[in-house]
């Protein structure tokens, strides 16, 4: 008889949430070997690891500015190398001029099972944009990240 699955679902015994707002950084390649520029969104350093369930990347929202279309690139940096490597991209489209009523532009990685992240090993979940607030001079064009998920680690 062939081996069944196991379809346990993961449950993780403390939630993440965490928080940033910055002027993503630009890379000036997306080639071999990899992002050069980056900003770290999630280290673990837990005891047994953590499970990231989704990534959700936000324009500011400032009212009257002007939000660039640009592409999020989400990557995973190697500890050994240093190197970020795209893991995944999407494309925020931008609007010219914030009004009230807007919804204010976003992009939202989920990660159907999650995303295991080994506990004190370096690997970094990290994130870069095909344009930032630094080359447009849009207020509108910084990003305001949130991580989801749980570690293993016990109460």
């Amino acid at each position: 008889m062939p081996a069944s699955i196991n379809r346990q679902p993961l449950f993780t015994a403390q939630p993440i949430l965490t928080t940033a707002q910055f002027d993503p950084k630009k890379p000036s390649t997306l080639t071999d070997p990899g992002m050069d520029e980056y900003t770290t969104i999630y280290e673990d350093s837990t005891t047994y690891g953590s499970l990231i369930t989704k990534v959700t990347v936000a324009a500011t929202g400032i009212v009257g500015e002007k939000v660039t279309t640009k592409v999020i690139y989400l990557g995973i940096r190697d500890s050994g190398t240093g190197v970020a490597s795209l893991y995944q991209s999407k494309v925020m489209t931008g609007i010219n001029g914030l009004t009230a009523t807007d919804v204010v532009p976003y992009v939202t990685f989920e990660f159907g099972g999650g995303l295991v992240m080994n506990p004190n090993t370096g690997y970094r979940l990290v994130i870069a944009a095909s344009t930032n607030s630094a080359t447009t001079s849009e207020a509108g064009d910084k990003i305001s990240v949130t991580v989801e998920g749980g570690t293993y680690d016990g109460v």
